[in-house]
């Protein structure tokens, strides 16, 4: 079984997945006190979005079926106990598991007793499969592994678990935690223009290689500056986005637009700052205008349906 599993003490293997115990204090289940002095009981896990649904393994048929759209490639997951310990750790890359095996199917062996999981389900663009998942450090804390924001879910639920048989339990991954920012232009990219710089709040710090956020909450431990470039194509219209995270549901901001020519110089006088930009967490503020032209506006309206538009335009 391909899964990588994050583990401070090894001792036994568990149908689908190894346990662990890992943790600086002196009040966490070692794995071999669980094993020698507890009975450990399945539990079979599902997951569940307003975005999609995800049904996993049936410990009685060993049935699996997976609705994670395919595009979320990572999956980590970590059990801590009522005292704070670690119980289990588990993450998931979807490109390494076997073939018989199907990505977000988890079914774990666990003492009884009252629990905290924390999940976060996120997504790697297909060229950077030796990005590792999500990194748990806690209910308030995960780390993700690269700067460049993908669409990213989070939970931490409380369960009990008891000493009945077959149990199964569904975590609530809610809604995506990223906000979307969308450039759409009505005009052509010009001859001589390879790629458009698209700079989020610029006069914050910059985002950190591997940045942080809280899974309860959902929100950044930090507010960033995120720049990224993207390809134009010449005699082509522009419609590129890019994903950010938010240390508050919604936050205003200005973003800077650099079109950058084929020696990797500045195009000055198309460069663009939109003022009094809107993001919001599950939503996609759309920009869409002309960007080769001067008279622009800053009309702004705000979609108050979930994952709906912000319009934004220029």
């Amino acid at each position: 079984m391909k899964q990588i599993l994050n583990i401070a003490f090894l001792t036994t293997v568990l149908l689908t997945f190894f346990t662990s115990c890992t943790s600086s204090s002196d009040n966490v289940l070692d794995i071999e006190e669980i094993a020698q002095n507890q009975e450990l009981y399945d539990v079979s896990l599902t997951f569940s979005s307003s975005d999609f649904t995800i049904t996993t393994r049936d410990i009685a048929t060993r049935a699996v079926t997976s609705e994670i759209p395919d595009h979320l490639n990572r999956l980590s997951l970590k059990v801590f106990d009522a005292d704070g310990g670690v119980v289990a750790t588990l993450s998931q890359k979807r490109e390494s598991l076997a073939e018989n095996e199907t990505f977000g199917s988890l079914t774990l062996k666990l003492p009884a007793g009252d629990h905290t999981f924390v999940a976060v389900l996120h997504e790697v663009p297909s060229d950077k499969t030796e990005l590792a998942p999500a990194i748990i450090t806690s209910a308030t804390l995960v780390t993700l592994p690269n700067s460049r924001i993908y669409d990213t879910y989070s939970c931490v639920q409380p369960a009990t678990i008891t000493t009945s048989a077959d149990q199964s339990l569904t975590l609530a991954l809610g809604t995506r935690i990223n906000a979307q920012f969308r450039l759409e232009t009505f005009d052509a990219v010009l001859e001589g223009i390879k790629s458009i710089d698209m700079i989020i709040n610029p006069d914050a710090a910059k985002v950190p290689s591997e940045p942080t956020f809280n899974p309860t909450t959902g929100l950044a431990t930090g507010q960033w500056n995120y720049e990224v470039n993207l390809t134009a194509t010449t005699g082509q219209p522009f419609d590129r986005s890019f994903s950010v995270l938010l240390n508050e549901d919604s936050q205003t901001t200005t973003v800077e637009l650099r079109p950058i020519n084929t020696s990797n110089q500045l195009v000055a006088q198309y460069q663009r700052a939109l003022e009094a930009v809107t993001l919001q967490r599950n939503h996609q503020t759309h920009a869409l205008g002309y960007l080769f032209r001067q008279d622009a506006t800053t009309s702004f309206t705000l979609d108050t349906a979930l994952a709906g538009d912000i319009s934004y335009n220029f």
